[in-house]
């Protein structure tokens, strides 16, 4: 949800200590700007144990009318049944179902 948050309201998270869960985790603002663009530009995020060893999922941010996060749907499991050739896939399917979700299906 952070990439689709006013650009103020962005920057004072990262102004934040970030804190990393796993060695995976972003914790250097530079890279987590990069992260968000690419979020931006893609329509979903991905984790790849960033959160827990072992744990991937694919996230999309329900956003209202006017682009601000409502929400979030997500498909998480284990690495096994959501290895990273996969996040392209799901990554698509959570996109859709968050604009569907307010009603945006082909935005």
């Amino acid at each position: 949800m952070l990439a689709w948050l006013p650009e103020s309201d962005t920057r004072a998270v990262l102004a934040a200590p970030l804190t990393g869960h796993t060695e995976s985790t972003h914790t250097r603002t530079e890279e987590l700007e990069a992260e968000l663009a690419d979020i931006r530009t893609a329509g979903y995020s991905v984790a790849a144990g960033e959160l827990e060893h072992g744990v991937h999922g694919v996230s999309a941010a329900i956003r209202a009318k006017q682009h601000s996060p409502i929400g979030v749907i997500s498909i998480w499991g284990p690495q096994e049944r959501i290895p990273d050739e996969r996040f392209a896939e799901l990554g698509a399917l959570v996109a859709a179902a968050a604009r569907q979700a307010v009603g945006r299906p082909g935005d």
